[in-house]
Formats: structure tokens, C-alpha cells, sequence
């Protein structure tokens, strides 16, 4: 699905990693992988997205990059990234401060190129 969402936005997708088999884990890699998409086309104008997926110290991560325009401002949620946050918690897989999936900052501020 979002393979083909991101060629129909003209923007080349390039996933890597593991997505774990649990179905309401891949659910919400798929909502974050839109959002990202999304946010990449609208605000980054950008031309590629990459997500990176694996798993670090037990934990599960998905890293969202673009080669769009880097925000000028602070990166304010908005009904998308709210959204998508709020899942994230119900899921039990998130905490306030995680990466950012617009700018690929990490809570431990190590920068995502």
C-alpha cells in the first residue's frame, strides 16, 4: 500500500529492515509510514523517503527520512502527527519525545540523516 501511495505522490520509497510479524505492530508502521509520507510530500517537498525498521535493545523503531526541505520552524503536531502519537501510546510502544518522523530526531539526540 504504501509503495504504491508514494509512487502515485512521484516519490521514491525505500524501506529497510525486519517489520515484526504481529499485525497490530505492522498497522501502525503502515500510520506512521503515511504520516511520514504525507508530511515529506506536503511540507518537505521532497523527491525520496527512506524507513529504516529493526529492533534496538528490545525495543522497536521506525525511522522515517526525506531529502525535502528541512523545517524552518519547530515542528508542531497537528492533527496527523497527534493522531499517530496517540496510537502509538494505546499501542504501549511509545513515550513523549520518540523520533520524530518529520526531521528524524531522536530522543536521545542523535540525528537521523
Amino acid at each position: 500500500y504504501l509503495k504504491n501511495a508514494a509512487a502515485s505522490a512521484g516519490i521514491k520509497l525505500k524501506v529497510t529492515g525486519k517489520i515484526p510479524d504481529d499485525r497490530s505492530i505492522q498497522e501502525l508502521f503502515l500510520a506512521a509510514g503515511a504520516e511520514a509520507l504525507t508530511n515529506a510530500v506536503r511540507h518537505g517537498k521532497a523527491d525520496n523517503l527512506w524507513i529504516e525498521t529493526g529492533t534496538e535493545k528490545g525495543e522497536i523503531y521506525f525511522i522515517c527520512s526525506n531529502d525535502g526541505v528541512i523545517p524552518q520552524k519547530k515542528i508542531t503536531e497537528g492533527g496527523g502527527l497527534s493522531t499517530l502519537r496517540q496510537k502509538t501510546e494505546l499501542a504501549g510502544e511509545g513515550r513523549e519525545n520518540d523520533t520524530c518522523i518529520d526531521c528524524g530526531r531522536r530522543s536521545n539526540g542523535k540525528k537521523i540523516v
